[in-house]
């Protein structure tokens, strides 16, 4: 079961359709494994060939996926505001929720600059080095950083990734001192990102806008921090005035 869960997995995170056989090496399984489960959750329809041979995740994946996607209004209602703030910085944008302790990408929008940086959910487990998750810590309920902390998995992505819990603590009152969070090769190497709370009328956290772009623009001056904050912190704002009668009946 564990095998066959990896292969959707890795499907899921390339976002491409792959060979058998290079399914069987992205996994570490041998070929006459790997193909087994392949052609097992092929006929239960999990996942789909296409002419060329290669696979693709299943008509049934997307069913299940449709019949949990809790926060459906909450990607629906939000991506105009995504699609203004990357139309108008040229880097991808997206909106993040903090679920049981994991932080949760739900809607994006690819930049339309040269210069794009995947935003492919790999990092639930990074609320403590990506600018969403520290977000999401800063503005998100107390109990919400001491069950991360008491779990005791502050990971080192990086050689800049903070794995201390006093140093954690620190970085949250910085954010909320400044209005916004950063993670600079935190969590990746030579990747920057930045994002502020979206909050309701009352104050109380929502979710989460954040964007991320190559550290070099920054460095460079390229990229105005500044401007960049004011920018987020505009789209969050009317996010937040717009989500405030949706969140009263949800």
């Amino acid at each position: 079961v564990e095998r066959a869960l990896d292969i959707l997995e890795c499907l899921a995170e390339r976002g491409a359709a792959l060979r058998a056989t290079d399914i069987a090496k992205t996994l570490g399984l041998h070929p006459h494994t790997a193909h087994n489960l392949i052609r097992t959750l092929y006929g239960r329809h999990y996942l789909a060939q296409i002419p060329d041979g290669r696979y693709m995740l299943g008509g049934h994946c997307q069913r299940l996926a449709a019949s949990s996607d809790r926060w459906a209004w909450l990607r629906e209602i939000s991506l105009p505001f995504l699609d203004a703030l990357a139309r108008d910085t040229g880097d991808g944008a997206f909106l993040a929720v903090a679920d049981d302790g994991q932080v949760h990408c739900v809607a994006l929008a690819e930049g339309t600059g040269p210069i794009r940086v995947p935003v492919q959910q790999t990092w639930a487990n990074l609320m403590h080095c990506t600018a969403a998750g520290k977000a999401l810590l800063a503005w998100g309920p107390e109990a919400q950083v001491e069950h991360l902390l008491a779990r005791g998995n502050l990971k080192a992505c990086t050689a800049h990734t903070i794995t201390k819990a006093a140093g954690l603590r620190q970085e949250l009152k910085r954010t909320r001192a400044r209005g916004y969070s950063l993670a600079r090769e935190e969590s990746v190497e030579r990747i920057a990102s930045v994002g502020v709370p979206v909050l309701d009328a009352e104050g109380k956290l929502c979710c989460a806008l954040a964007q991320a772009f190559p550290a070099y623009c920054l460095d460079s001056g390229q990229l105005d921090l500044n401007e960049r904050v004011v920018q987020l912190q505009r789209q969050a704002k009317a996010l937040g005035e717009r989500l405030g009668p949706q969140l009263e009946r949800a």
